[in-house]
């Protein structure tokens, strides 16, 4: 009887809806700041022209003379791409503070806590910042934070090493830096992809990591001295972390990294022409006569690379600067 009614009882249903989906999508935006590249001394050094390590894909003296002389590059970034940058980040922080931390002492890198420092009327918190281990290796280079093992006590939190490559302006963040056993040391980068994307990249397959990707190891190397890198590939969406991940042990090649530091030297000159230029003239509207006199300009002293044949293809789909660098003016009537 018991079963004949429960039998009865009409199935719960529920309406299906996008609201809160597509409400996020409208408001889940972002349009970051944009500052003007130049190479004149700001209040904060962060403002100033420095090319980073892991955009080396990006590295174009045509794009650095853009953002230097039309600072209007500021690109909404949507709510898929957020979605897709924040499980970047989310694997990135899993790595860094859960699974290398592991590792224990051959783990090195920044370590901070806050603590309490007594005080005659109340507790102060106070930052904490745990000593490094860097040897000293190239006066030229500016270890903003270094590396050591993990401090006894609690309450210490990882954060990335940060050097400055001064000579070329490039900064370099790392992932972290392994101390092996037998002595060896290795910088350790780690990058989160698709998994439709792992026969590119796995040797055993043919493939081979991004070049950009080989290139941020190659500036990191050179910037903390250690000839010896790991490169690790995390799959998203992978729910065993062997199927997850992917090694590749890369080698210093101090050539790649001569070519890739006189692509960043290029790039500082661009800023330093377009510094010049601004420094001309009292106003900054005082530039150009015309839109077509400021292309002209940029034509005139700054290719295109060769990755980028047309607008919609090669590495200037995703560039930031394209649709000024491949303007088009309508010719005027006779």
């Amino acid at each position: 009887m018991l079963g004949d009614v429960v039998c009865r009882v009409p199935e719960f249903k529920s309406k299906v809806s996008t609201k809160l989906l597509d409400h996020v999508f409208e408001n889940w935006t972002e349009t970051p700041d944009v500052n003007v590249a130049t190479l004149v001394e700001q209040d904060e050094t962060w403002k100033e022209f420095w090319l980073y390590a892991s955009g080396t894909k990006y590295w174009c003296p045509r794009l650095c003379a853009i953002k230097a002389m039309y600072p209007v590059l500021a690109k909404k970034i949507k709510a898929d791409d957020k979605w897709n940058f924040g499980q970047g980040h989310a694997y990135h922080d899993l790595f860094r503070r859960r699974i290398m931390p592991s590792l224990g002492g051959q783990f090195l890198g920044s370590w901070e806590r806050y603590v309490d420092v007594p005080d005659r009327d109340c507790g102060v918190m106070a930052y904490e910042v745990s000593p490094s281990v860097v040897p000293e290796f190239d006066s030229s280079m500016d270890i903003v934070r270094g590396w050591g093992p993990k401090p006894k006590g609690k309450g210490w939190v990882y954060n990335e090493s940060k050097v400055r490559v001064n000579d070329h302006r490039i900064v370099v963040k790392l992932d972290g830096i392994v101390s092996w056993n037998d002595g060896l040391l290795e910088v350790q980068e780690i990058k989160s992809e698709k998994s439709t994307a792992r026969d590119d990249l796995d040797p055993m397959m043919g493939g081979a990591p991004r070049s950009h990707h080989v290139d941020q190891c190659m500036i990191g190397m050179a910037a903390t001295g250690i000839k010896d890198c790991r490169l690790t590939y995390v799959f998203k969406g992978e729910p065993y972390l062997r199927t997850a991940w992917m090694e590749h042990e890369i080698e210093y090649d101090q050539s790649r990294v001569d070519r890739l530091f006189s692509v960043a030297d290029s790039c500082v000159s661009a800023v330093r022409l377009c510094d010049e230029k601004k420094a001309s003239v009292e106003d900054d509207e005082e530039l150009f006569s015309s839109p077509e006199d400021s292309f002209a300009w940029l034509n005139e002293h700054f290719d295109r690379r060769d990755g980028c044949p047309m607008k919609s293809k090669g590495d200037a789909r995703y560039c930031l600067g394209r649709d000024f660098c491949f303007q088009k003016f309508k010719k005027a009537k006779k």
